[in-house]
């Protein structure tokens, strides 16, 4: 029973390695989609301040072109001021140049601001696009990173399991399934060392007669309350602390 014991023991870690190596497995492209996601969002971003400072500029330079029309309506007007005959000509023409004036006072000023509103969003335009070439630049970096560590990662796991199956080989086959089935209810979890007269893995304190044949280790016990597999460390020889939670 004692080598049964050393040998469910060893299969514990061995799962618990694999487990945390997979966990990160998938833990580190879903990091680099979430950078990748954030490069989307800041490229849309400058796709759509982009275009809002185009059709500033455009309204910009369609208020030159009518600033620009507006002074040549006012000298068309001054010249037939100088050339009104009667009073009432000089009139109409004096109310005529005085609309011109106004519709170009307005144009100017709509003008200003317009320039005051293309160089705030240029100055703001230019600042993100620093900062999504800086993204860019930490994506890229991190997709290296991240393929050299699923590398790492994969032969971890591999030289990991290379032992399971040795393990397996010394375990009864019911044993193995009683084992697996705790494991998958137990966060991947199916075998905890005493603490104590406690569980190292749900903490539930053991009856004494429990705790004296776990240390015993004559017979397979489980805890009542989460049904894992205990084993006393010094029984076994050894202090292994990854098989508690």
């Amino acid at each position: 029973m004692l080598e049964d014991l050393k040998a469910l023991v060893e299969l514990a870690k061995i799962d618990i390695l694999a487990r945390d190596l997979e966990a990160e497995l998938k833990s580190a492209p879903k990091r680099l989609e979430e950078l990748q996601n954030d490069v989307d969002r800041l490229e849309e971003l400058l796709t759509a301040e982009q275009q809002q400072l185009e059709e500033a500029t455009n309204l910009y330079q369609a208020q030159e072109e009518g600033i620009k029309e507006q002074n040549q309506a006012l000298a068309r007007s001054k010249s037939k001021s100088a050339k009104a005959r009667t009073m009432r000509e000089a009139d109409a023409v004096e109310k005529e140049m005085e609309v011109i004036r106004r519709h170009l006072k307005e144009r100017e000023s709509e003008r200003e601001r317009l320039k005051e509103a293309i160089d705030r969003r240029g100055a703001v335009l230019e600042q993100h696009k620093k900062e999504f070439e800086q993204l860019v630049a930490i994506v890229q970096e991190e997709e290296k990173t991240t393929k050299t560590r699923l590398g790492e990662l994969e032969t971890q796991k591999n030289r990991v399991l290379a032992g399971r199956d040795e393990q397996l080989n010394k375990i009864a086959s019911p044993l193995i399934k009683r084992y697996d089935r705790i494991r998958s209810k137990r966060g991947g979890i199916g075998v905890v060392k005493l603490n104590g007269d406690c569980c190292g893995g749900c903490h539930m304190i053991l009856p004494p007669q429990q705790v004296n044949a776990v240390q015993r280790a004559e017979t397979l016990e489980q805890c009542p309350r989460c049904q894992r597999f205990l084993f006393d460390p010094e029984t076994l020889g050894k202090d292994d602390d990854q098989t508690s939670e």
